[in-house]
């Protein structure tokens, strides 16, 4: 598995060849966040979008205790760290949903760290008004922005 990591605020591009290295790169940005923050992750299953969340973990001091996996069923984990740490997997829905329907507008609003796959399945106009990481959601990459 690959995953390509281009930045269009900083012209910078990290590509990753295995799971491993993506979990690399998710742990090195994880310790650079210092405030609260949402993470779109776009990509086709198995392109390393979990991978990454818990790469992210791991930065943001989840404890090594706590196994993170995609909350498919569940919608969101959170996981105690230096900042909370939600992991969001919205990819069971079938069609665009409020957050405020979900409990998302909450945690999007919460002083932590959001990570969200499958964020297409949000409403456009939904989505949050801080900065945000996404990518092209015709590809697994992580791309810095703002909105």
């Amino acid at each position: 598995m690959g995953t390509t990591f281009p930045s269009t605020a900083n012209d910078h591009t990290i590509e990753t060849a295995s799971a491993e290295q993506t979990i690399a790169f998710g742990e090195r940005l994880g310790r650079r966040i210092d405030g609260p923050l949402v993470l779109f992750l776009y990509g086709d299953l198995g392109s390393g979008k979990t991978a990454f969340a818990q790469g992210l973990a791991r930065g943001l001091g989840v404890p090594a205790t706590c196994h993170v996996t995609s909350p498919t069923y569940t919608l969101v984990n959170e996981y105690p760290g230096r900042l909370p740490f939600f992991h969001v997997d919205l990819y069971r829905l079938h069609e665009p949903v409020d957050p405020e329907e979900i409990g998302l507008r909450e945690i999007f609003d919460e002083a932590g760290v959001v990570a969200v796959e499958w964020p297409g399945r949000l409403h456009p106009e939904d989505h949050p008004s801080r900065d945000w990481i996404c990518g092209s959601a015709s590809s697994p990459t992580i791309a810095e922005t703002s909105v």
